[in-house]
């Protein structure tokens, strides 16, 4: 009896199976020569005989660019955002640390911003500079 009610009984073996002892001629148990090919592998599925479809064969082209314009639009405004806020960190840490609230969060509001702005220009130049050189390349 075993201790769970729905596992099989060891002690119940199947006659056809066996006894569980290496058996070799059949390819069935263990230790195998690994030199000697695996029967099982001779019959492959056509399935799996041919190569998987990639990735841009299951997918038109301008899917992946607008995903990728996606992308790089999400990282613009992430990257946005969290200079502004290290630039209000910073101002009101510089505020308790002088005590000139609300000054140095106004200044770090401002630096921030400012810092903000020009990552993004900087981006956007280099990003027009890449997509000149990729037109040049493709005349």
């Amino acid at each position: 009896m075993t201790p769970f009610p729905d596992s099989p009984d060891p002690a119940a073996s199947d006659p056809d199976e066996g006894d569980g002892a290496s058996d070799e001629s059949e390819g069935v148990g263990f230790p195998r020569d690994p030199l000697t090919p695996d029967p099982r592998l001779q019959v492959i599925p056509e399935v799996l005989r041919e190569p998987p479809m990639t990735r841009s064969s299951l997918e038109d082209p301008g899917a992946s660019d607008a995903l990728l314009g996606a992308g790089r639009a999400w990282a613009t405004a992430f990257d946005f955002i969290f200079t502004i806020a290290a630039g209000v960190l910073l101002g009101w840490l510089f505020d308790r640390w002088r005590g000139t609230a609300p000054w140095g969060l106004l200044g770090g509001l401002a630096l921030g911003f400012a810092t903000a702005l020009m990552r993004i220009i900087r981006a956007t130049l280099a990003e027009e500079k890449r997509e000149a050189a990729n037109r040049k390349a493709r005349r």
